[in-house]
C-alpha cells in the first residue's frame, strides 16, 4: 500500500494536470471544425482552470515570499550577533 500523498504533492499534481488540459483545451480550438457548443463548453472549462491555477500561482508566491523575508531576517540576527 502507497502512502498518502502529502498536500503539497497533491496540489502540484492537479496544478500540473490542470495546466495539461488547458493545453489540450487551446489544441482544440485550433481546429477548425469545432461546434459552438462545444467552443463554449470548451471555455468555460478553460477560464475555470485558469482562475484556479492563477490562485495556485499566488499562493506558491506568497509562501516563497514569506520563507525569504525570514532567511532575510535569520542573516540579519546572524549578522547582528557578531
Amino acid at each position: 500500500m502507497t502512502p498518502p500523498k502529502k498536500k503539497n504533492d497533491q496540489d502540484a499534481l492537479n496544478f500540473e494536470v490542470s495546466m495539461e488540459r488547458l493545453d489540450t483545451i487551446v489544441e482544440r480550438f485550433d481546429e477548425e471544425d469545432l461546434p459552438l457548443d462545444e467552443m463554449e463548453s470548451l471555455f468555460t472549462e478553460g477560464m475555470d482552470l485558469v482562475k484556479r491555477c492563477g490562485k495556485r500561482l499566488e499562493e506558491v508566491e506568497a509562501r516563497l515570499k514569506t520563507m525569504e523575508e525570514a532567511q532575510q531576517d535569520a542573516e540579519t540576527e546572524d549578522s547582528s550577533e557578531e
